[in-house]
């Protein structure tokens, strides 16, 4: 059910962005897949994919599903210079960002972020977990308007980031 959340949220966005990490681990589709969804938008969000180093795998899904030519790849550019692009040049003025520690961590570190949906699972974490973002925070950061939705076992909490 959390994923068909996730569907729901992919939905109400311009773009989607993930790192290279992210794309390498998991190859994603990035993409809206509930036909219901996708009839009221028309169109698929921008996939947009961040790397320091231009060697991202030509077999990924993003470079060969039939969306391919709506994927952009920015290579050693900010966070905060990708979303200025993809607002003048793209009309993208709502992303998701999708990624793992290091660019959710950029993202809060820059206060890029006005909006957090977190899901979480009832789930132990082992030696490979990951923390939420890898950057240190420049102060703890409050939500607003907080609502939380369970969807079986797992919850989504979903807030607005207060901003200094």
């Amino acid at each position: 059910q959390s994923l068909k959340d996730v569907q729901r949220l992919r939905a109400e966005v311009d773009a989607i962005i993930v790192g290279a990490g992210t794309l390498k681990k998991d190859d994603p589709s990035l993409t809206i897949r509930e036909t219901k969804l996708l009839k009221k938008r028309k169109k698929q969000p921008k996939r947009v994919v961040l790397t320091r180093k231009s060697k991202l795998s030509k077999a990924s899904k993003i470079f060969t599903d039939q969306f391919k030519d709506n994927t952009l790849i920015y290579s050693n550019k900010s966070l905060k210079a990708v979303l200025k692009d993809l607002a003048k040049r793209h009309q993208c003025n709502s992303v998701m960002i999708e990624g793992g520690g290091r660019l959710i961590g950029d993202a809060f570190k820059r206060e890029l972020v006005d909006e957090l949906c977190l899901y979480y699972a009832p789930i132990i974490c082992g030696e490979n977990c990951k923390p939420l973002a890898d950057a240190a925070l420049n102060a703890s950061k409050s939500l607003s308007e907080i609502s939380l939705k369970a969807f079986g076992d797992n919850y989504r909490i979903r807030g607005l980031v207060a901003k200094e």
